[in-house]
């Protein structure tokens, strides 16, 4: 392994992703690992419920990568089930848990 070059690490993706069957909603949606940007972005929010929501938007995404959910309030519609077992497998792709979340909702 060499000497990276800014170029080198600007081209490099490094974030995970994952495929998650999602029997409530009948079909699979991709995620992905938090940005250290994303991460400054949850500390800001005041809520665990707010967070919740906002942790899940930023790591649905589609094919191309892009954001799947651009309205909470469509998730807010949502069985709880379906968005438990979401936020348990972001948490668990992010190697986060719940006293995590509640230390970013403290420190906001």
């Amino acid at each position: 392994m060499g000497r990276l070059t800014l170029q080198d690490i600007q081209s490099n993706v490094d974030y995970k992703k994952k495929i998650v069957d999602m029997p409530e909603w009948g079909g699979e949606i991709e995620i992905r690992t938090l940005s250290v940007k994303q991460e400054m972005e949850l500390q800001a929010i005041k809520s665990n419920n707010d967070l919740v929501f906002q942790l899940i938007m930023m790591c649905c995404i589609n094919e191309d990568g892009s954001p799947l959910f651009d309205d909470v309030e469509l998730l807010k519609q949502k069985h709880s089930e379906g968005i438990l077992h979401l936020y348990n497998e972001i948490m668990a792709l992010n190697k986060k848990n719940d006293g995590d979340i509640e230390e970013l909702a403290k420190n906001s």
